[in-house]
């Protein structure tokens, strides 16, 4: 949402206030990106391909099985369900439904696309707010430029307020910080003691 409000201002007249929520724009979860950016835009396709078809995480039959037939049942398989989503979001046990956890797991994971992954692998590389980098040759022909246009977030019109919380595993405390130092409408923020990532769906 920051890089289409950036990209394209006329959205403050559509938009009253944007409330992010957990919000990535600056994730970079380095223990999984580190190292794997491609050394050029010709490898990320061979890297897709090996990973499912381009999707990192997809939803797959697995999670409807375990939501169907594992993660409604007492006690133990729900708890093995539960930590399953905690493994990658955070750890909250005090504002876990226990009773939607099924539900849960019948739509997560969601997945991502692997250009999106290589998207946030280039913070690693380079901590600007840019758009995909295809390289060289590919970036001149897409974007009239040799390297990618950053984002400029002075553009940005809407009224902006950022939740985030405490034990959120995949925005960090440092992502935060340099969104809201880069947030330019910034009307309020808040940090939820004890929240992790999914407890903001």
């Amino acid at each position: 949402m920051y890089a289409l409000m950036s990209h394209d201002p006329s959205y403050a007249t559509k938009v009253k206030l944007f409330v992010a929520l957990a919000d990535e724009s600056y994730q970079v979860p380095r223990a999984i990106l580190e190292g794997s950016r491609p050394k050029n835009a010709r490898q990320e396709k061979p890297i897709g391909e090996l990973l499912t078809h381009g999707e990192l995480l997809p939803h797959s039959e697995v999670y409807d099985y375990l939501a169907k037939n594992v993660c409604n049942q007492a006690i133990i398989p729900v708890l093995f369900c539960e930590n399953l989503m905690f493994v990658v979001s955070g750890f909250d046990v005090e504002q876990m439904n226990i009773s939607r956890v099924p539900v849960y797991m019948g739509t997560h994971p969601a997945g991502t696309s692997i250009q999106n992954l290589l998207h946030f692998a280039q913070m690693v590389e380079n901590p600007n707010f840019q758009m995909y980098d295809y390289g060289p040759a590919e970036n001149m022909k897409i974007y009239h430029q040799k390297t990618p246009p950053v984002y400029d977030m002075s553009k940005i019109k809407v009224p902006i307020a950022i939740y985030h919380g405490t034990n959120d595993w995949l925005v960090g405390p440092t992502d935060v910080t340099r969104l809201i130092a880069a947030t330019p409408t910034l009307v309020s923020k808040k940090l939820i003691s004890g929240w992790e990532h999914l407890d903001f769906i």
